[in-house]
């Protein structure tokens, strides 16, 4: 019986990548497990959370969120051009349950890709995180697993690759970036105090 005195992050570093390698085989290869995350997915997300956009004025609120659904209801919202606001959502949970967690990138655009909300969204594997970055930064930041805290432990960056490490383009591309924590989506579920990732 093995009972070590580590923290939540100590048996995430060791364990995480086994587990999520472990259980996207299961996925892939038993119907069980494809099916539990089929149903959790539908369970959670359904058809999809829909927003809700309140201004003092009914009128702007009708401008804002016609907006809103335009560009969520449009692949155009995501990055890799593939799904919807509501495909973005269950793609989300899909991931946290197999892989534990999942990171959602938003980029900024220009108006010349004109679309009705300047902005698209990425889903990205917990993979895409440089867990190398560790410990404390030049800039007297600490890092923990390739997320970056500034001194009162907000997260300030994550430092992520460009290519999936699993990717044949990654042996060409090893590096990553660090990109501010405003950009980032970082969604899992939190089991123990002072846990940092999923």
């Amino acid at each position: 019986w093995r009972a070590p005195l580590t923290d939540a992050n100590s048996e995430i570093l060791t364990a995480a990548g086994r587990l999520r390698n472990v259980s996207r085989h299961m996925v892939r290869n038993n119907p069980y497990a494809t099916r539990a995350v089929q149903i959790i997915d539908q369970n959670v997300v359904g058809t999809g959370i829909l927003p809700s956009i309140k201004t003092t004025s009914a009128e702007r609120s009708k401008r804002i969120s016609d907006l809103a659904r335009r560009h969520l209801e449009s692949v155009r919202c995501d990055a890799d051009g593939r799904h919807d606001f509501y495909g973005i959502q269950a793609l989300v949970m899909r991931t946290v349950v197999e892989s534990g967690e999942v990171l959602v990138r938003r980029f900024l655009r220009d108006k010349d890709l004109r679309l009705a909300l300047p902005f698209q969204m990425q889903v990205l594997e917990p993979d895409f995180l440089n867990t190398s970055v560790d410990g404390m930064q030049p800039n007297g930041n600490l890092a923990v697993q390739g997320i970056e805290f500034s001194a009162n432990r907000e997260r300030v960056a994550y430092h992520l690759y460009d290519e999936h490490p699993g990717s044949a383009r990654h042996a060409y591309t090893t590096a990553s970036r660090r990109v501010p924590a405003s950009e980032v989506a970082h969604i899992y579920r939190v089991d123990r105090p002072g846990q940092v990732r999923g």
